[in-house]
């Protein structure tokens, strides 16, 4: 799924047939959310605003997060709205698309919690239970069909998660065009029911922790060095990708084997003048990732006069000195974690990466000369 606003581009990058090595499925229909609206379309759009009309509407409840995620053969959208019409409220209905109708499934507690599909066709999905051990909300995840009438089965009771708080400083929507793309933070939730356990992400640094219900333990998927973030679960469910940040403030690519839990691991290069922090992360189909990555090139207060800047100040509630002008790039990583470039843009952040058949897609958050104008 990819969200569109007035500063949200979405991009489509047709990679090198040696990239992926399964035949290539049928990249659309592609779910997209355009002013607060839920729609499916037959291929990319003309422009963000043609999408009402070259798109199906599913949903226009105010809903937050959709949370729309396609079944892994591509037949089913499954989707969240909000239960009681407000966009902030926990009340979610869970549904799903056929390709002819929304089917409503399940309503609950569902928060910000993602959803997800089982490599069988079903979909995982996380409740809270308003109980707290500790200072972790304890919470149910649960398996469903996707057809009318089906009966949700609880897959896991009482699973510890650790909840998010915070924000952004920033007035002007470049964060939370971010945040509403990928999540709090940008960090990307991720929920799983795999072979070797609920692989999920926590908020307590936005950790990746592995839950393995059948002993009630859970590892975090990291290291002393750091926490683990920005998760993307391999097509397989075999291995989970991830974020670190190491000493010296640079990012490192983690590929985790579930199974046995040894690390692999990407320091992304040293960067002469800032750091280049990682945004996004994708899997390919033979193993590789795609990751997309920003960097603070500029600033976009530099040239203002003093009335000006006082403009700005008021704006913030305090003297700022300082709006990134960030660039983005796109790069592919091996297998063998030999890193290329695929393209540089001018952007805020690159949010989100979906690898469909031979093509990646990405979504991209402009940078603020237009706010700063």
């Amino acid at each position: 799924m990819l969200w569109f606003k007035r500063l949200l581009l979405l991009c489509v990058l047709l990679l090198p047939p040696v990239a992926l090595a399964q035949p290539a499925p049928t990249i659309f229909p592609l779910a997209v959310v355009y002013e607060e609206a839920l729609y499916v379309l037959a291929a990319p759009p003309t422009t963000p605003a043609a999408i009402p009309t070259e798109g199906v509407l599913l949903s226009d409840t105010p809903t937050y997060h959709y949370q729309a995620v396609w079944s892994p053969d591509g037949r089913w959208l499954a989707y969240t709205v909000s239960a009681d019409g407000d966009s902030a409220s926990p009340q979610k209905t869970l549904r799903v698309w056929d390709g002819r109708q929304s089917i409503d499934l399940v309503t609950g507690t569902f928060g910000a919690f993602p959803i997800y599909w089982t490599r069988d066709g079903r979909i995982v999905y996380m409740l809270e239970t308003g109980v707290y051990q500790g200072e972790a909300l304890l919470t149910q995840v649960y398996t469903i069909a996707p057809e009318a009438g089906a009966q949700p089965d609880l897959a896991v009771d009482n699973m510890p998660f650790a909840p998010c708080f915070g924000g952004s400083s920033f007035p002007m929507p470049m964060d939370w065009l971010t945040w509403e793309d990928s999540d709090f933070g940008g960090s990307r939730p991720l929920l799983a029911l795999t072979d070797y356990g609920v692989v999920y992400s926590e908020c307590k640094g936005t950790d990746i922790a592995l839950y393995r219900p059948f002993t009630d333990t859970s590892d975090d998927v990291s290291d002393p060095l750091g926490d683990l973030s920005y998760g993307a679960l391999s097509p397989d469910q075999t291995r989970v990708a991830g974020k670190r940040r190491v000493r010296g403030g640079r990012d490192q690519i983690v590929n985790i084997d579930l199974l046995t839990m040894t690390e692999t691991h990407y320091r992304l290069p040293e960067a002469q003048d800032a750091p280049e922090y990682l945004s996004a992360l994708a899997w390919g189909g033979d193993g590789s990732l795609y990751y997309a990555t920003w960097q603070t090139t500029g600033n976009l207060l530099t040239g203002l006069d003093a009335a000006q800047q006082a403009i700005i100040n008021t704006e913030f509630g305090f003297e700022n000195t300082l709006i990134p002008q960030n660039t983005v790039r796109v790069y592919h990583l091996s297998p063998e974690m030999e890193s290329t470039p695929l393209l540089e843009l001018p952007g805020y952040s690159i949010p989100r990466m979906q690898v469909r058949g031979s093509t990646l897609l990405f979504s991209v958050v402009s940078n603020g000369e237009n706010w700063v104008a």
